[in-house]
């Protein structure tokens, strides 16, 4: 992380950006985008929005975010591709009603989240059935267990009739 003081943002072009400051990379990861979570500043490479009363800072995001792909077809260059600022100022949005645009980002913001949600949990569950395939196919822990005379870990036969919940009845008269 990089850091400055009040005397090198005098001396530089920079200027320091408030929270929530939406900031769309235009050079080499042409089109990612981020809300600032804290005042900042940024170099170049970006093109930052400080958004008035008019527009939600989250649907900007999710606006930016959808057009990622126009961005990419007028970025240019062979090294760097470069999305340069006349290509960015003709980018036109039309605004649907500040509560409109705030239902809109919250809905989108509570996908983001159960993707994320799921998509954590989906890497616990890899990492458990990766330790338990480990654990049984390539270290054989019941296996040695069993051998040893301690207990494999392995959970116990039910009867069907006891787990649907008919102890005590013949399986052969509810049928």
């Amino acid at each position: 992380m990089q850091h400055t003081n009040k005397l090198g943002i005098a001396n530089s072009s920079a200027r320091i950006l408030p929270a929530n400051t939406v900031c769309l990379s235009r050079t080499a990861s042409v089109g990612y985008v981020v809300v600032m979570g804290k005042p900042m500043a940024t170099s170049q490479d970006f093109v930052n929005w400080v958004c008035s009363e008019a527009i939600d800072h989250q649907f900007l995001k999710y606006v930016l975010l959808a057009e990622r792909s126009a961005f990419l077809r007028f970025a240019s260059g062979t090294t760097h591709q470069t999305i340069y600022f006349p290509e960015v100022k003709a980018f036109h949005v039309c605004l649907p009603p500040l509560p409109e645009q705030r239902a809109i980002a919250h809905i989108l913001g509570t996908l983001d989240d159960k993707i994320e949600l799921n998509r954590r949990m989906s890497e616990t569950l890899e990492a458990m059935a990766r330790a338990l395939f480990k654990s049984w196919f390539v270290d054989f822990d019941p296996v040695r267990a069993k051998a040893g005379g301690r207990d494999p870990g392995l959970p116990k036969p039910i009867p069907l009739y006891t787990s649907l919940g008919f102890s005590g009845r013949q399986t052969s008269s509810l049928f």
